[in-house]
Formats: structure tokens, C-alpha cells, sequence
């Protein structure tokens, strides 16, 4: 992950659970080891990077990946944390310049109509989705546009 997460205790290696050092529910500090990994026959401690409370979320015989979640911490002091929004806008997909349509519909039509299917953010009202999509074309017609996306909204 590239945001750091000081309540997240996560594996800097792949190996195996061998112990938690620290008990279900006990206090660990900063910098000290809580849980033991055994990777190619070595057995290395992994250390909290806050003070809190641990909740295990592996149990020892687990095998682990690089990067996963082995316990949560209850933070000590919960402000130390950094804060993320939830983001609330809305995210475009458009692939060309802003300026005047041109009149024709094609696979790019086709392809807006899929990824409002899919749950992103409409290019345009429906409407005007609609009459791109059914625009006439020369190398395609009304029916092949309407039929794949019906296609496609028939396999989400």
C-alpha cells in the first residue's frame, strides 16, 4: 500500500506465522516486536510502528504474503493516524478532447453506454448517450450498436 496506515500490523516478507509475542488484547509499544515470521529456515521478528492494542488476525501456522494483514492495532493514540476522506466527486473516463461531437457513434458510443453499465460515471445524460449510440454510422448500423449493448448489460 502506498498510504501508510499505523493501525495496520502487516508482513514486510513472505513466510509463516510462528508466534505472537505480544497476547490477544495486549499492549505493545512502539518499535517492539510483536509476532515471529519463519522465512527460508529463519525465524524474524516483526515490530509495531505505533503503540496500541493487538487483535491478531493470523494464526500461528498461517502462511503469509509480502504486505499482509497479520493484526490490527488500537491505537493509543488514535490522532497519530493520518485522516482519509472518502472521495465524493465524480471520476471521467473521457478519452478525447472537450469540443463538438462528431456525428458519428461507432465502438466509442458502444463504449461509454458499457461503462455506465459497469457503474462509472456517465458521460453525458442517458439521453444523450442514447442518440450517440443510435446514431447512424458507415460502417456500422442502429441494430449492431443496440445489440452489443444489450449484450453487455445482459452479462453484469
Amino acid at each position: 500500500p502506498t498510504i501508510f496506515d499505523p493501525s495496520e500490523l502487516r508482513s514486510d516478507f513472505n513466510g509463516k506465522v510462528i508466534r505472537y509475542l505480544v497476547p490477544e488484547g495486549g499492549s505493545v509499544q512502539k518499535g517492539q516486536a510483536y509476532v515471529e515470521l519463519e522465512a527460508m529456515k529463519m525465524v524474524m521478528p516483526l515490530k509495531a510502528s505505533a503503540a496500541g492494542l493487538v487483535k491478531q488476525l493470523k494464526g500461528p501456522g498461517s502462511i503469509v504474503a509480502a504486505g499482509e494483514l497479520l493484526a490490527r492495532l488500537q491505537l493509543e493514540d488514535p490522532s497519530s493516524a493520518p485522516q482519509l476522506d472518502p472521495f465524493v466527486g465524480t471520476f471521467s473516463l473521457a478519452t478525447e478532447a472537450p469540443g463538438p461531437r462528431t456525428a458519428t457513434a461507432g465502438p466509442e458510443a458502444t463504449a461509454k453506454v458499457c461503462r455506465a453499465l459497469e457503474g462509472y460515471a456517465m458521460q453525458g445524460t442517458k439521453q444523450q448517450l442514447a442518440k450517440e449510440l443510435l446514431m447512424e454510422e458507415e460502417t456500422g448500423s442502429k441494430l449492431d450498436q443496440a445489440l452489443t449493448a444489450l449484450e453487455h448489460y445482459l452479462s453484469v
